[in-house]
């Protein structure tokens, strides 16, 4: 009681500055200020579609947004996803890694597991979950989707994808492809990992002063 008064008390005139929003955006804009030159044939059917890419996905744009988020969260995941109904090429996410579990082999990514909250009910006690799993199998790319209706701490039973329009309406399915790779990378935002040396994740930019910015 007495402690906890007088601190109050000292920090009644304490005003939050928001240095950790700035050094994310700073760091961003020291990589990618100037737009980089991508290099690629630009004639024929390749070269269009590239150009197609970069356009429909406003690929400068997002890499400014995922260097920021990749500055604050230690790094960020680029996955890529196709609806041939809205866009005739791939679209780019940018995933942080709050949203998505990972699974490494020998520093590189072998499978991984994004989840989203789509929907809450009744002041946020009912939680639906939509899991994305992408592994490989057999020389395939596996992707499975799971939604699931929960609580806040526990993720319940597994539903029909239908079961709500936030995912109904996204035409859902589990699919494999016969390409290479996960369709998604992990872009660590700089290494090594000082709490954790070998890790292959990466740390965020207020390593070692979080409690100076507190």
């Amino acid at each position: 009681m007495f402690w906890s008064r007088i601190e109050a008390e000292e920090r009644a005139e304490v005003v939050h500055m928001p240095l950790a929003g700035d050094i994310a955006e700073t760091s961003s804009n020291l990589l990618f200020s100037e737009p980089p030159e991508i290099m690629f044939d630009k004639s024929g059917t390749s070269g269009e579609r590239i150009n197609l890419f970069i356009k429909e996905n406003g690929f400068l744009n997002a890499l400014l947004e995922g260097g920021e988020l990749s500055a604050a969260l230690s790094g960020v995941f680029l996955k890529l996803d196709i609806d041939p109904d809205l866009v005739k090429v791939p679209i780019l996410n940018i995933i942080t890694p709050l949203q998505a579990i990972p699974t490494f082999s020998r520093g590189r990514l072998q499978e991984i597991l994004f989840f989203r909250t789509v929907r809450e009910e009744h002041g946020g006690e009912v939680v639906w979950r939509l899991f994305e799993s992408r592994r490989r199998e057999n020389g395939q790319l596996i992707i499975e989707y799971q939604l699931n209706k929960g609580t806040r701490d526990r993720l319940g039973r597994d539903m029909d994808l239908q079961s709500i329009d936030e995912t109904a309406n996204l035409n859902l399915e589990n699919i494999a492809y016969d390409i290479e790779g996960l369709g998604c990378v992990y872009v660590p935002n700089k290494r090594p990992n000082r709490l954790v040396p070998g890790s292959v994740i990466g740390i965020n930019d207020y390593a070692g002063c979080i409690t100076l910015l507190d």
